[in-house]
């Protein structure tokens, strides 16, 4: 082994420990914006809507990270490099395809879209040198492709007779306020219990 190698190799070496920091080590948030209930044939067809959702609003999914079976569909990440430190940002998007109890061909669907942003200044618009930082959820984007999604099974121009012979409702066939409400809380900020207060004479 040369001198010039026997020096390469630490500086190789170095080089694999640091290229990983350029992910984010920060935690995004994992949950999504859910939509109402609404009817469909089957997962199979929300599934094959929520994919034309996602690439109209310019994703491309990750068929090897996505699953029919499981309902769920992530993305790749959607790059936008920029000039400037801190303008560069990428999109990823994912879709969970769930069924709505005691509701036969009601489904919903959670959609979660993070962006994370490139701070490196030398090389800002090289995806080389990029480092992405700073998750955030992006809530005007999850709030486009759930409705997107919707709206393949929600058609506007839909009759009250249409609906009226499918069972729903006369003025739309969606289901509610599903999830269930926050419990009120029952200790004061300092962890006491509430307090109570003589009735006024």
């Amino acid at each position: 082994m040369t001198r010039c190698t026997k020096l390469l190799a630490p500086l190789l070496a170095l080089s694999l420990l640091v290229l990983p920091a350029c992910e984010s080590n920060q935690k995004a948030d994992p949950l999504g914006q859910k939509s109402d209930g609404f009817p469909a044939p089957g997962k199979e067809s929300v599934y094959r809507a929520s994919m034309k959702a996602l690439i109209e609003s310019g994703f491309v999914p990750d068929y090897d990270e996505s699953s029919e079976d499981v309902g769920v569909i992530t993305t790749r990440w959607n790059v936008q490099l920029q000039p400037f430190a801190g303008t560069g940002r990428r999109d990823k998007a994912t879709v969970k395809i769930t069924e709505v109890d005691a509701h036969d061909s009601y489904f919903r669907v959670e959609t979660n879209v993070i962006r994370e942003q490139n701070v490196n200044v030398k090389n800002p618009s090289d995806h080389v040198y990029a480092e992405w930082e700073n998750p955030a959820r992006v809530a005007e984007v999850e709030n486009l492709i759930t409705r997107r999604i919707e709206m393949a099974f929600l058609p506007g121009s839909a009759s009250s007779e249409w609906r009226k012979g499918r069972g729903f409702d006369d003025r739309s066939p969606r289901l509610r306020d599903l999830d269930p409400k926050e419990p009120e809380p029952q200790e004061g900020p300092l962890g006491l219990p509430p307090l109570e207060l003589p009735p006024l004479k």
